[in-house]
């Protein structure tokens, strides 16, 4: 196996591409409006009714960001939604089959939403 000596310019070059990347990482991080988008909490919500009125409000806020994603353990007999726009993530769990109903028409409202010619 043989190492390959750098040199000196190439260490200074990687030294300083190194630092002003770290100093990027810095500022995202001080940054107020970025910390609230890169450090924003998942959310579950405990009851159907304040995860349906939450999600119908963040797709409409911003239609084109809004996304959706459903997702069924078989083993568990867990099924998630979950809403977000990147900036807010609205999650909601339940293991009692008659959620289902529920979550397939509002699923069903949300595609009319998003089928429709007003937005």
């Amino acid at each position: 196996m043989k190492f390959i000596d750098l040199g000196d310019a190439r260490r200074r070059c990687l030294s300083s591409t190194l630092t002003s990347s770290l100093e990027y990482a810095r500022k995202i991080q001080s940054s107020s409006s970025l910390k609230r988008v890169l450090f924003q909490p998942m959310t579950y919500l405990n009851s159907w009714e304040e995860f349906e009125k939450g999600a119908e409000r963040l797709y409409l806020q911003n239609p084109m960001k809004a996304r959706y994603s459903m997702k069924y353990c078989h083993n568990k007999g867990v099924l998630w939604l979950k809403l977000t726009d990147n900036c807010t993530c609205l999650q909601y769990k339940t293991e009692i089959a008659q959620d289902l109903k529920k979550m397939e028409k509002f699923i069903g409202n949300l595609m009319r939403h998003m089928a429709s010619k007003d937005s």
